[in-house]
């Protein structure tokens, strides 16, 4: 246990660490992400998808910690709130939708997805919390495990990558 509790709080700590890094750079080089995928934007909409893409950014780093702590709690065999959680994201998204769209447009149903994923990762970070053994921050990337982890991941995000870059392709020859 006290083996598979470090080996848990590297990865939590190493990908949690890589994800806000995501999210941060997201946000910053929102501009140049949206110059290059979408090259015919006027101004405003420029300006906007910016504004989405910021504010959006920090998904990244909910989602990434939602899965890890829903895949604990799964293997853990504690499947019932994992499964709700993600109420909380199509809840917040109707809200925001319904309450903020007059006044805030597109960028009403970002705020909903960022508040929703917030909630979803808070669901599960309050149920994976009971009853562990304390939380201490270190990153090993020495560590065996976390190499053959990373590995498999890297090579996970190549082949999703691939995917994905037909769809940004097949745009980019349509405008």
């Amino acid at each position: 246990d006290d083996g598979a509790w470090t080996y848990f709080l590297n990865f939590l700590n190493t990908f949690g660490s890589i994800s806000f890094l995501v999210s941060i750079l997201l946000f910053f080089f929102a501009p140049v992400i949206i110059r290059n995928y979408a090259p015919s934007f006027n101004s405003l909409q420029f300006a906007h998808a910016i504004r989405l893409l910021r504010v959006l950014s920090a998904i990244v780093f909910f989602a990434g910690l939602y899965t890890i702590f829903k895949s604990v709690l799964n293997a853990n065999k504690h499947f019932l709130l994992p499964a709700i959680a993600p109420l909380f994201l199509n809840v917040m998204t109707i809200i925001s939708v319904i309450f903020l769209t007059n006044s805030m447009a597109a960028l009403a149903l970002a705020l909903g997805w960022l508040i929703g994923y917030f909630f979803q990762l808070l669901t599960v970070f309050w149920i994976f919390t009971k009853n562990r053994p304390p939380y201490k921050f270190f990153i090993d990337v020495h560590d065996r495990l976390l190499k053959n982890t990373f590995s498999a991941l890297l090579l996970i995000t190549i082949v999703e990558t691939i995917g994905q870059l037909n769809v940004v392709i097949d745009r980019s020859f349509v405008a």
